[in-house]
């Protein structure tokens, strides 16, 4: 097959896998079904750096992560290929540089070379989830890519064409036989099935900006420099069969020099074969001398694998010592009750290790209840799944977020078990209650309330109301025995600003951990 050939098979595997893993992610949020039938974490258990990483933290192997060793297998064979073929976070990236092309340059083009960041960056993930911290997912792609897109990118375009529709339908009616029928088709594809917001969702989107503007500065910064994917899949196919091969024929005429998206051939190294190549296959297509090609076995000049042994060295120790670190939880001190974990969160250490910060259970939450904590759940928290019930509540008949998680973080828990499972408990304020404080009924809170036997119930009384005359009052309390902490009387509280009833994460019940957190 002729490199030209390659290089547009190579560029359809990268959208198909783009399109995939945003189709999929899509598809991964109630849409009126009990089961969600093609969930995201499918690309997470393909990733070996979150599959090691997890390992190392938790001290056992995942078997949810089988798949990761069929790309350390593939890499082994074939080299890097699954930056430049599959990843999706790589796609994007090479999208974002087309569409960033019209753009005017920088004054002076980013000529800092350090892909040898990749490395220690990595040591530092492997020596920090030794110390058991899992922190893996604060530069994995897949990580960076779906909770971006998750509680950033999908929320702000699901308003966006919203808007245009809606502003289409009641400003415009003569269009509304066109514009009705593509609407109905993306609402059954593309849009989600209620408008979600996130807390903290610029920090998320934020991130994952900043990787793709860097394409400005220069091609695939981010693989060539940061992904600590990257970099283990570079040390895995230092042993490959196929590499990129130079014949006899090259007259060093420079036309291969710069093509490389990672930036592994210039001047003096265009005949050398390097394990961080990732089979683009641009460099056989410029090569006038069709003297460029991949092939397997035979010998090859290796590049050295050009990595300081005493910065990787303190690289792993500042991994380490960055553990404790993140554990001073002055958030705590002040907001101790902050931390409301999901229904089926494992306890709090098991949890921590095995979250991946992908946002799938924010996103699949049908009551936008779940939300990325910045400093709810201390530093090494951060992005970790929190309910938020001022926004949104549990809903009693769901289950979707056990489903969805990649690293059962979140267990998959039968939904009679869910609905026994307890998050917290509520409480209520009675200075702010409208019967305890006020004198003046008000039942929502114990209308909502899911439980099969209720677990806000009334104590009645005769007071004075508010005008002065007896009234027979339903003053409300929580039989704790029966709470679960679901958060609907929270969210339902007619109160404006702070509820008169909140849940806090008293009685909980995590894996095999009762009352722990």
């Amino acid at each position: 097959m002729s490199s030209a050939r390659w290089l547009f098979v190579r560029r359809t595997s990268q959208l198909l896998f783009l399109f995939l893993f945003v189709f999929l992610l899509l598809r991964t949020e109630y849409r009126g079904n009990d089961v969600i039938q093609y969930p995201v974490n499918t690309f997470f258990q393909l990733d070996p750096l979150l599959g090691l990483a997890t390992l190392l933290g938790l001290r056992e192997p995942i078997a949810h992560f089988w798949p990761a060793l069929l790309v350390v297998a593939v890499t082994l064979v074939l080299g890097r290929v699954f930056c430049g073929w599959f990843c999706p976070l790589g796609s994007l990236l090479d999208v974002t540089r087309r569409l960033l092309a019209k753009v005017p340059a920088p004054p002076r083009p980013l000529a800092w070379q350090g892909r040898r960041v990749k490395y220690y960056l990595l040591a530092a993930i492997l020596a920090a989830a030794v110390a058991n911290w899992q922190a893996a997912w604060l530069l994995d792609p897949f990580s960076l890519l779906a909770r971006g897109f998750s509680v950033g990118v999908i929320p702000a375009a699901n308003a966006a064409v919203n808007a245009v529709f809606n502003g289409v339908y009641f400003g415009l009616p003569a269009l509304r036989p066109v514009s009705e029928p593509v609407f109905n088709v993306l609402k059954g594809w593309v849009l989600t099935y209620e408008q979600q917001h996130f807390r903290w969702a610029w920090l998320s989107l934020g991130l994952l900006l900043s990787v793709l503007a860097l394409e400005r500065w220069q091609p695939r910064f981010w693989c060539r420099n940061l992904c600590p994917l990257g970099g283990m899949l570079s040390l895995c196919a230092r042993g490959r069969r196929l590499a990129r091969r130079v014949s006899d024929e090259c007259t060093d005429c420079g036309s291969c020099w710069g093509t490389c998206p990672v930036g592994l051939i210039e001047e003096g190294t265009h005949r050398r074969s390097q394990a961080e190549c990732t089979a683009c296959m641009r460099c056989p297509r410029v090569c006038p001398q069709e003297a460029i090609g991949f092939a397997f076995a035979g010998g090859r000049d290796e590049a050295p694998l050009d990595v300081d042994r005493r910065r990787l060295l303190g690289a792993a120790a500042a991994g380490v010592a960055l553990v404790p670190l993140t554990r001073v939880h002055p958030a705590r001190v002040a907001v101790p009750d902050a931390r409301l974990r999901p229904p089926g969160a494992r306890a709090e250490a098991d949890f921590l290790n095995r979250c991946l910060r992908c946002g799938a259970c924010m996103k699949v939450c049908m009551r936008n209840a779940i939300h990325p904590a910045l400093h709810e759940a201390g530093w090494e928290g951060l992005f970790t799944p929190v309910m938020d019930y001022d926004v949104g509540y549990c809903e009693y008949n769901c289950n979707l977020c056990g489903q969805v998680c990649p690293s059962e973080a979140i267990r998959r828990l039968p939904l009679p078990e869910k609905q026994r499972t307890v998050i917290g408990t509520a409480a209520f304020d009675k200075g702010r209650c409208l019967p305890w404080a006020l004198h003046r009924n008000c039942l929502v809170c114990e209308e909502h309330c899911p439980t099969g036997e209720k677990a806000i119930v009334f104590d009645e009384t005769d007071a004075t109301g508010p005008d002065g005359k007896p009234v027979r009052l339903k003053l409300p309390r929580v039989v704790q025995e029966r709470c679960i902490g679901c958060g609907i009387c929270q969210q339902k509280c007619p109160l404006q600003g702070r509820k008169a009833v909140a849940v806090y994460p008293n009685g909980e019940t995590r894996g095999q951990d009762f009352g722990q957190g």
